[in-house]
């Protein structure tokens, strides 16, 4: 086998079959040498096992815990080998030469750092994968109940604030950690994921310390990978809708001055008891909001205040 280009990084938390197809995707569409890393973060579905045994030229590392997404990648960065890294969720598929024609992007533009390409649901539409950094009038638009809008009406990103036209390549903040090539020698710079981040935030925080240390951040919009969002964390959608609002804060609290947390900290209390009220009829909107505002005046307050 030729000396790996790519090092595929890919963590598995009790979806094989999804990572089975992900690799099958790499086999056919991946012309570059390249080399895939499973980690396997506690699965108890015989996921080991089954990789294992199919994938005899993969390595499958097997974790004793579930030490989370950031983590995970960080300990299959350890093994890699490749000049580049291509962090790839286990819920995606490759359809044609798109990764191909990311790292050789790469390699004729010294200077850059990241990239990343456009994702699509399964039924080939966009999925928006690339932000801004936070702004409070910017997040009121880019969040989970705007994006229906924006996918069916997407000349409203030219004067929504905060909003990123995805239908064109261009420079980015920061984007959807689904599907990231980056430049080893960056991470050997300024490291991988940061561990306090469990699961969601993790790219945003990466993103911001790529672009401080002075590399260059693109998305490309002529380059494409299926993500069928969200199949892994599914399996605890409570918890994970939770980890979503606590990336943001130990990303804000990493980042910003103490009175934008607490901005958007006071928001998060207004927002959840609102959205709790119009989710009367139905019931696990309901217990997620509930479940929200219990971490607000708990966690939420102590990361937001300590």
């Amino acid at each position: 086998m030729d000396s790996p280009v790519v090092s595929f990084l890919i963590v598995n938390y009790k979806v094989a079959e999804l990572v089975h197809q992900a690799i099958q995707s790499i086999q056919k569409h991946v012309s570059t040498p390249y080399e895939i890393i499973v980690f396997d973060n506690a699965s108890d579905d015989g996921s080991v096992e089954k990789l294992t045994d199919r994938y005899r030229h993969t390595r499958v590392i097997a974790s004793a815990e579930n030490i989370g997404f950031g983590r995970g990648n960080n300990e299959a960065y350890r093994y890699s080998k490749g000049a580049f890294i291509f962090l790839l969720n286990p819920d995606t598929i490759l359809v044609d030469d798109s990764v191909d024609r990311m790292v050789r992007f790469m390699q004729d533009a010294p200077n850059m750092g990241l990239v990343s390409p456009r994702l699509l649901y399964e039924d080939g539409s966009l999925q928006r994968s690339i932000r801004k950094f936070y702004s409070f009038y910017g997040s009121l638009f880019d969040n989970r109940f705007m994006n229906p809008v924006i996918a069916r009406f997407p000349v409203l990103t030219r004067w929504l604030p905060g909003m990123v036209n995805h239908h064109r390549s261009q420079y980015i903040d920061w984007a959807k950690g689904a599907a990231l090539l980056i430049r080893r020698e960056v991470i050997d710079q300024i490291g991988l994921f940061d561990p306090r981040f469990f699961i969601y935030g993790e790219e945003i925080d990466l993103c911001y310390r790529i672009g401080q240390a002075g590399w260059d951040k693109v998305y490309l919009n002529s380059c494409k990978i299926i993500h069928l969002e969200g199949k892994s964390t599914i399996q605890a959608s409570a918890r994970m809708f939770i980890m979503n609002y606590k990336g943001l804060y130990l990303f804000l609290k990493k980042h910003f001055d103490r009175n934008t947390l607490i901005q958007y900290h006071n928001r998060v209390w207004w927002m959840s008891r609102l959205l709790l009220l119009l989710s009367f009829r139905n019931e696990a909107r309901k217990s997620l909001y509930k479940d929200l505002i219990v971490w607000h005046a708990e966690e939420g307050k102590d990361i937001a205040f300590l």
